[in-house]
């Protein structure tokens, strides 16, 4: 499905304001289309394993989650909260980082910090990762990896509002990618998305979201229907 222009020039602008409001609205408007087109490419499937990532999960997945469950899918939930490390080693795992001189003086490596993880250890005939925007394959890498030592997926898909091409290159050998649209650049990734989006004054744990703390205790379960008309 492709993004339509209008919603892609608020989107594109949004990540170049880099404000809450801006970017949280953006993608409060797109995350729907996005659920509508999965609701019509599994429509033949009940029960989904949807992963999303914690810095937008409250923004981008929430609202595709409450389109699929009011579409009777049911859900099993993965989050997990991506973390930008550094180390002085070079063991070539993560990406090299060079000096101004172009010396290595170590690299950067894409830790977990956090999960959520509803139903460890099960099976699905699909999985599905959600994510803004795709510029980045470190991060989703990781994803991919743990997705896939946490269930045993007979299909796994990512699917994103916009991507790179060179992402999509890296990235199309490990899932199949489904990109609402494909530029050459965006103007941030997804460290500036959950930087923009995290709006707490001290951050020494990941941000949460209203909707998976609603999931583990109902008694606090936002009355938000994300757009939906019951």
């Amino acid at each position: 499905m492709a993004l339509d222009r209008y919603r892609f020039a608020r989107l594109i602008d949004s990540l170049q304001r880099s404000t809450f409001d801006d970017l949280a609205g953006a993608l409060e408007d797109i995350a729907p289309e996005m659920a509508d087109d999965i609701v019509v490419s599994h429509r033949d499937q009940d029960e989904l394993l949807i992963v999303g990532l914690g810095g937008e999960f409250e923004e981008l997945c929430a609202p595709v989650c409450a389109v699929l469950e009011d579409h009777q899918f049911k859900l099993s939930i993965n989050c997990f909260w991506p973390y930008r490390s550094f180390s002085p080693n070079d063991s070539g795992i993560g990406q090299v980082v060079s000096d101004d001189q172009g010396r290595i003086i170590g690299e950067e490596l894409i830790l977990l910090r956090g999960s959520y993880i509803e139903d460890p250890n099960s099976s699905f005939e699909r999985s599905i990762i959600l994510t803004t925007i795709v510029c980045d394959p470190e991060p989703l890498m990781s994803i991919i990896r743990r997705t896939r030592e946490l269930a045993d997926c007979r299909s796994m898909e990512l699917r994103c509002v916009v991507a790179t091409r060179d992402a999509l290159d890296a990235l199309r050998q490990e899932v199949d990618i489904r990109p609402m649209a494909v530029v050459a650049d965006i103007p941030t990734d997804y460290w500036g998305i959950e930087e923009t989006l995290d709006q707490r004054p001290l951050r020494l744990v990941p941000r949460q979201s209203r909707w998976l703390v609603g999931r583990q205790f109902p008694e606090v379960r936002l009355d938000k229907t994300y757009g939906l008309r019951r």
